[in-house]
């Protein structure tokens, strides 16, 4: 165990960098590598109530439309490889290849349905969590930490020093801060500097050990035999640390085809950029006018529940900063860390700020971190706040529209790693997939609708009605009676003639051939479809 344990530490220095191929499994150590681990993203999720609640629902949106099972392709041909991606008329296979004239034109393997099938009704872990449930849990990291993970329960067996047979039992989601990829500091997973390659032993007993090998590489379907069982290996992918009992810790490494990490999402930026928590941790770093993020735990018995942040480019300032707070610690150990500290060095009580998102911090502080919020969920999001009620504290709720663009942004990073654990499970004929999102934008509604009520206000303004909000804030009561608004006619002079053109407000000068207007006690009324409008309308559904 104290091996692997050395071994696990050498495993946070070989985290592969930034790479396409390698799905930007270290993106948050590279991104922010001041925070050293996912522990004060996560902070900041549990700590922001409006956050967990957006995140929530964009996991929830995720699958609204269901999952699918769908085929790659109905025909192939074996000669040139052309795929038909849609059934002939008849559903009879082509005679021949639409681009090289073979006959020899196979169909989709409709066994392999079967198969993703029986994973779509049965639960994929010991949890119970079927295929929707999995989805969301991959997308909640996605969202919190730019990182997800598939862990895949294979069962191998083996003969002569080879693997004859591997099935897949179970698949897991494990915490993103718990995997620890396997590479070298070229980013290539199942390597060691400066040359070789690492490997683990098919038997589940052994995989506290990593095998070192300098005379197989990553093509090689087995690597070296197990000195412990003599069971041959794979190519080691990662290390999961995992927890039992009272807090211990051990760690399990887990090779090729045995976990698939996502494609992360800050490499595209996404319909709406880099995941929630960490815009929100850049935003607080331009609110503040900070350069430098220091995460420090006052004391065993305080922990830090902010963001120390330093607003100063001085290194001298900087480094006074850290000697008010080692003092700090010294002389008042009990200090809370969600206040100011006050300190005596020069310009450094100016420059250090504790700031949190609790009731704590300064108003002032957390007004202008209330308001950063909410211009970045709007903008990632598509959401608008419809209850403020005091900045100072973190009550502010959303109304959450999700738009086309973002849902379809996250199925995008989803579907690459349900497309992963079908070739596990040996289909390539078919495929989960997600079905797709409504034509009309759910936000595009949504601001449809308030300008169509907005609009119905100035109409019934317009036409003497008298209305007020109702007690819950959702609607509007009008009265029943409309009061009509009349013109006084206008007089000219001392006199008592009056401007025939003048009427009383109803009858209005129009242009030669144009209808008559009509009145509210006509059929129809003002208009057709208006509320209150008149004899036989109806209101308007529009």
């Amino acid at each position: 165990m104290k091996d692997i344990e050395q071994r696990n530490e050498e495993t946070e220095t070989l985290s592969p960098p930034l790479k396409d191929e390698y799905g930007g499994s270290s993106a948050l150590g590279q991104i922010l590598p001041q925070y050293g681990d996912l522990r004060v993203i996560y902070h900041l999720y549990d700590t922001t109530p409006e956050l967990r609640g957006v995140v929530d629902q964009k996991c929830r949106e995720l699958c609204r439309n269901g999952i699918t099972i769908s085929p790659y392709h109905y025909y192939q041909c074996t000669n040139c490889g052309l795929k038909y991606n849609s059934p002939t008329h008849d559903g009879v296979i082509p005679d021949k290849c639409d681009l090289c004239g073979s006959d020899k034109i196979i169909p989709a393997k409709w066994e392999q349905r079967r198969i993703l099938q029986k994973w779509y009704d049965e639960p994929w872990d010991t949890n119970g969590n079927k295929i929707k449930r999995v989805c969301r849990m991959m997308d909640h990291h996605l969202q919190i930490s730019d990182t997800t993970y598939l862990i895949v329960d294979k069962l191998y067996d083996h003969n002569n020093g080879k693997i004859t047979y591997e099935k897949v039992e179970r698949a897991y989601v494990p915490h993103a801060d718990t995997v620890h990829m396997l590479g070298n500091s070229r980013g290539e997973f199942g390597k060691m500097d400066p040359t070789g390659t690492l490997w683990v032993c098919i038997n589940k007993s052994h995989r506290d050990n990593v095998i070192r090998s300098t005379k197989h590489t990553i093509d090689d379907k087995t690597g070296p035999i197990c000195e412990r069982c003599n069971r041959p290996t794979i190519l080691a992918w990662a290390v999961v640390r995992n927890t039992w009992g009272m807090g211990r810790h051990y760690y399990t490494v887990l090779g090729r085809g045995e976990i698939i990490p996502g494609p992360g999402r800050y490499k595209q930026f996404g319909p709406y950029g880099l995941p929630t928590t960490i815009t929100l941790s850049s935003i607080v770093d331009a609110l503040r006018g900070a350069n430098q993020y220091l995460a420090e735990r006052m004391n065993s018995n305080y922990p830090q529940s902010g963001i120390l942040v330093v607003q100063s480019d001085s290194q001298t300032e900087l480094e006074t900063c850290m000697t008010s707070m080692q003092n700090q610690r010294v002389n008042n150990p009990k200090a809370p860390p969600g206040l100011r500290v006050p300190t005596t060095a020069g310009s450094a009580k100016d420059a250090v700020n504790l700031l949190d998102t609790n009731e704590s911090v300064n108003d002032i502080d957390i007004s202008t971190l209330q308001e950063g919020r909410r211009e970045v969920i709007n903008a990632q999001h598509g959401t608008r706040p419809i209850q403020a009620r005091s900045k100072e504290k973190s009550t502010v709720q959303f109304d959450v529209a999700e738009s086309n663009k973002s849902v379809q942004g996250d199925q995008e990073h989803i579907q690459d790693i349900l497309d992963k654990f079908c070739i596990e499970l040996g289909v390539t004929d078919f495929h989960f997939v997600f079905n797709p999102v409504e034509k009309t934008d759910e936000l595009r509604a949504l601001q449809t609708s308030i300008a169509s009520t907005d609009h119905a206000i100035k109409m019934s303004n317009n036409l003497g009605f008298d209305y007020k909000i109702n007690s819950e804030g959702t609607g509007f009561i009008f009265s029943k009676e409309p009061v009509i608004k009349t013109f006084e006619p206008a007089k000219q002079g001392s006199g008592s003639e009056v401007n025939s053109n003048v009427g009383s407000g109803l009858q209005m000068d129009g242009l030669e051939g144009e209808p008559e207007p009509r009145v509210p006690s006509d059929d129809g009324g003002v208009g057709d479809g208006v509320v209150g409008a008149g004899n036989n309308t109806s209101p308007d559904r529009r």
